[in-house]
């Protein structure tokens, strides 16, 4: 957190408190006072610019041998500083008043000129005769002396109220009752300060030279003074009756109590703000030998955290709200739409990117698995022709042995031509006979002897009668067809090749593993030869 070091000075001695601003409530955990070197004649007032910077380079001395750097500086300023006149302005709202006091600074202020700067702090006194500030002016080469100050110590100047201001400010923090009007008398240097404060907030200032150095402040003098300073705040800011004089705890003041009270009959003490902060938890800070020279540091420490005090800031003056126009209006919730809408498409296009990238992958797999489906496709393709093949295959030698065993008698029946078959067209092989025979008795005998007990089918073809002179005896022509059965059914055929493939794979994926012996499988009766399975698509036997 920012540490803050506020500062206040006399022509002889500067009096510095050091604390932090911690969850919006300040702690004072050290104060100090730092004495100047004997001041030059020229320079020997307080409100002096050389002085100024004199001040500066002390407490920076100061701060570097106690280790504290890079802090913000708060300034309290002396009344001799600041010029204060409250100003009567016509009825206008509160953002107009910077305008109004600025406009009005330079026909009150007698010390007005260029470079100056104004502040002001709004009063509710007089509300019937318009709007009534407290406003106070600070030259310009002040300001700069004061910056300069800062720099010398290593700081970066935040604000600069005037003693007064602060103090007031320190009333709110540290009194129970801080809302009904009070007066304090404070002591510094060579000058007295006796102002009036209401609700925390400075309303008016007299600031009058010390009397002759003495033990004790003579009680007249000082009784008579803080008459005229309660008058004058009735009169021109309409302040009520004060109920409490506060002295702030100087051995000069110490006796002045009781005469004080007794003379103007308003309750008077003597203000210790060591007293009414203990136990706070915003005091860390040791208990300095004059607690009474450290109040107006502590008020801008403490008051700095009190949002209900506004005190003086010359270094940032009040200024006027800019207004936003309609147009400057409606940007922000445009600019906001927009970025809403920046966001939403940043986020769906991040999902249609992740997207893209899934289906690209899932088109990559797609694409794999379509490639497989093509292999397959193509090995099952194959396998059902092989099965439909090995389906028709017959061996020929064997039928061929068959039909001779079953034929006719040579004399019954002549066969002058025998065409074997397997084309792809026919749904089975078959044997095409032509042939003569003695009659159509022995043509049906042969039918029935080549049926070979249902296995083969006969299918009749034409029957004619045929005049030949070299074979009389045999006057009948006839055609057979002879459809052949497979010894085994398509099924059994796909099944055997499945298995085979099978085992082939197993092998395939464990060469190392010893085969095992295959189950005994079914085999055709008679097993196609590799002359038989190149058999081409008709053959004729004459």
């Amino acid at each position: 957190m920012e540490q803050i070091v506020a500062f206040d000075w006399t022509d002889t001695h500067i009096r510095v408190a050091v604390g932090q601003l911690k969850r919006n409530k300040a702690v004072v955990w050290e104060c100090f006072v730092v004495d100047l070197p004997e001041p030059v004649e020229q320079d020997s007032r307080a409100d002096h610019p050389t002085l100024i910077r004199r001040v500066g380079e002390a407490v920076a001395a100061a701060l570097k041998q106690k280790g504290i750097a890079r802090a913000e500086a708060f300034v309290a300023l002396s009344r001799r500083l600041v010029e204060i006149q409250p100003l009567e302005l016509p009825p206008a709202p509160a953002d107009e008043l910077p305008d109004l006091v600025r406009f009005q600074a330079p026909r009150e202020f007698t010390t007005w000129q260029d470079g100056s700067v104004v502040d002001f702090l709004p009063n509710e006194g007089k509300k019937d005769q318009g709007t009534t500030v407290l406003a106070a002016s600070a030259s310009g080469s002040t300001l700069t002396a004061i910056r300069s100050a800062c720099e010398s110590a290593q700081l970066r100047p935040r604000k600069a109220d005037l003693r007064a201001s602060a103090m007031a400010a320190l009333t709110r923090v540290s009194l129970p009752m801080s809302d009904v009007p009070l007066a304090i008398v404070y002591h510094c240097g060579d000058e007295y300060e006796i102002s009036v404060v209401r609700d925390g907030q400075l309303v008016f200032l007299r600031n009058l030279p010390a009397p002759a150095a003495e033990a004790e402040v003579p009680v007249a003098w000082l009784v008579g003074e803080i008459r005229r300073t309660l008058a004058a705040a009735r009169n021109q800011v309409g302040i009520p009756r004060v109920e409490q004089i506060l002295l702030c705890d100087e051995e000069t003041l110490r006796g002045s109590a009781q005469g004080i009270e007794e003379s103007l009959e308003i309750e008077t003490l003597a203000w210790d703000p060591w007293d009414t902060l203990q136990g706070s938890g915003r005091l860390e800070a040791p208990r300095p030998e004059k607690p009474g020279q450290f109040a107006s540091v502590l008020g801008l420490l403490l008051g700095s955290s009190d949002t209900g005090t506004a005190g003086f800031n010359f270094l940032q003056p009040r200024r006027r709200e800019e207004k936003l126009s309609t147009q400057q209006k409606m940007r922000v919730p445009v600019l906001a739409a927009v970025a809403i809408l920046l966001v939403v498409a940043l986020f769906f296009m991040r999902n249609v990117r992740n997207l893209d990238s899934q289906i690209s992958d899932l088109e990559t797999t797609l694409s794999e698995i379509n490639s497989d489906l093509d292999r397959f496709g193509r090995t099952r393709k194959e396998e059902e022709m092989i099965t439909e093949w090995l389906a028709q295959d017959v061996t020929w030698l064997d039928e061929l042995a068959r039909l001779s065993s079953t034929f006719a008698p040579e004399r019954d029946v002549w066969m002058s031509k025998l065409t074997l078959s397997s084309s792809s067209r026919s749904e089975v092989p078959e044997m095409l006979l032509d042939g003569r025979a003695q009659d159509v008795a022995n043509i049906e005998a042969l039918e029935e002897r080549l049926a070979d007990g249902g296995r083969r089918h006969v299918r009749r073809g034409s029957q004619h009668e045929v005049t030949d002179k070299e074979f009389p005896q045999y006057p009948t022509s006839f055609e057979e067809t002879l459809l052949l059965e497979p010894s085994r059914s398509r099924e059994d055929y796909s099944a055997v090749l499945k298995a085979d493939l099978a085992s082939f794979s197993k092998e395939a994926e464990d060469p190392k593993q010893e085969a095992s012996d295959p189950a005994p499988s079914e085999e055709p009766d008679v097993a196609p030869s590799s002359e038989n399975s190149k058999t081409p698509p008709q053959t004729s036997v004459e």
